[in-house]
């Protein structure tokens, strides 16, 4: 029986040889065609880039699409958008590579990116690695994603192009200043707590079996590490690496990031994150640690950087307002319209002049009974930068205010309405918008 399965293996493994030589043997003879009748670039590319190790079938079927593509008109109508620079379109035909069209719809297909005039996409070189085949073997052409850690990154299947860069083992060191000039490249899980973890699989770092009397002493090392790590501590370890990669994304200092953790770990200490969840409670812990130290962003940025529900981190900010920022004697400061102005205001380049008299706009007006409470800031801001910018040179439309403060066109129109019956003689403008 033994000798009938040992057969039956070496047959199926021949069998998968002959698939495998017969394939490269196909591939080569489909991609020597391709060059001998000079076929677009794409098209080679895509040849290049099939992985013969996947399944026969799959492999036999992205052959025979190539050769498709080459007897239809792809080629010369990829050339002739490329002699007319119309990237847009080239990136169409590009695309039309990763989708599974059969052979009596390709020359439509081809048609329809002749005849539509497709949206332009901006490349942008830092971002992007354009004209190069995935090296996973997806046959993905194109942009791909750059990451954090500078390498990258297949949009389809996420396999990393460029990884020279990255360093997943730290070398020995042998001076001084060898040390001093160590860059560690190496990944990291949490920067909070210890790392080390004594587990109780009865094996050594070699993978060798211990002695009877070393599996007690590491049995009974493990147990007391699990009874020194207690919640407060793998909330601690959870949550650290996740408010310090939002606070990277968004960019904040060193002291808002300190404040926000003081803030999160007296919540923690209160148990106030039992039973809800954590990414919103640090999401919350962010913005509460900007409001006390009066920096001009909004909640939606964070929440949309957190990519949490909206009412998630309302809760827990509530609860931290309520709960937490007394005890820490931390005052919780409102954000108000006057500090939204440069923001927006150097994101529209309009000059600090006008930034000026855009705050005394806000500020006459909030103290001759215009009402803002329970209105948001962006509103009257974006309104007051409208009303300053337009009589000026330097106008700007509703529409690009508006864009900017992430407002309605309505809502700017409504602010600034409201602001110019509470301003008085300090601004005469013409009552049509």
């Amino acid at each position: 029986m033994i000798e009938s399965l040992e057969e039956i293996v070496e047959e199926l493994d021949s069998y998968s040889k002959k698939l495998y030589s017969a394939s490269a043997e196909l591939k080569k003879m489909i991609l020597e065609r391709l060059e001998s009748e000079k076929q677009a670039q794409p098209l080679i590319d895509y040849l290049k880039g099939i992985d013969l190790e996947k399944n026969y079938d799959r492999i036999i079927a992205e052959l025979i699409k190539i050769v498709d593509y080459a007897d239809s008109s792809y080629s010369e109508k990829y050339k002739s958008f490329a002699a007319l620079n119309q990237n847009n379109k080239i990136r169409e035909m590009k695309h039309l590579l990763k989708k599974n069209i059969s052979l009596d719809n390709i020359n439509t297909e081809i048609s329809y990116i002749e005849l539509n005039n497709f949206e332009e996409k901006p490349v942008n070189p830092s971002n992007f690695l354009e004209d190069n085949g995935c090296v996973g073997g997806c046959g993905y052409l194109g942009g791909f994603i750059i990451s954090d850690d500078n390498l990258f990154v297949c949009p389809n299947c996420a396999v990393i192009q460029d990884d020279k860069n990255f360093v997943y083992h730290e070398k020995r060191v042998y001076t001084r200043d060898e040390a001093n000039s160590r860059k560690i490249n190496e990944p990291r899980w949490r920067s909070y707590g210890p790392r080390t973890v004594i587990n109780r699989n009865g094996r050594d770092a070699k993978n060798n079996d211990l002695s009877l009397k070393q599996k007690a002493l590491f049995n009974r090392l493990s147990k007391i590490q699990q009874s020194l790590v207690n919640s407060i501590e793998r909330n601690y370890w959870e949550s650290n690496p996740k408010l310090n990669e939002l606070c990277k994304k968004l960019n904040l200092s060193e002291y808002i990031s300190e404040s926000a953790w003081k803030i999160y770990s007296e919540a923690a200490k209160q148990k106030l994150t039992m039973g809800r969840t954590i990414d919103g409670f640090v999401a919350a812990s962010i913005y509460a640690s900007m409001r006390v130290n009066n920096l001009p962003k909004d909640l939606e940025e964070v929440i949309e950087v957190s990519l949490m529900p909206p009412r998630t981190v309302v809760s827990s900010l509530s609860l931290i307002k309520n709960k937490v920022l007394p005890k820490l004697n931390m005052k919780y400061k409102p954000l108000n319209p006057q500090m939204l102005v440069p923001k927006f205001a150097n994101e529209l380049e309009i000059s600090i002049c006008l930034q000026k008299q855009a705050s005394e706009l806000i500020s006459y007006a909030l103290h001759h009974g215009l009402k803002g409470g329970g209105k948001d800031p962006k509103g009257y801001a974006a309104a007051a930068l409208y009303l300053v910018t337009k009589p000026t040179h330097e106008k700007k439309t509703q529409t690009e205010i508006a864009g900017c403060a992430r407002i309605t066109e309505v809502t700017l129109r409504t602010r600034a309405k409201q602001i110019r019956q509470h301003s008085g003689s300090l601004l005469s403008l013409e009552n049509d918008y």
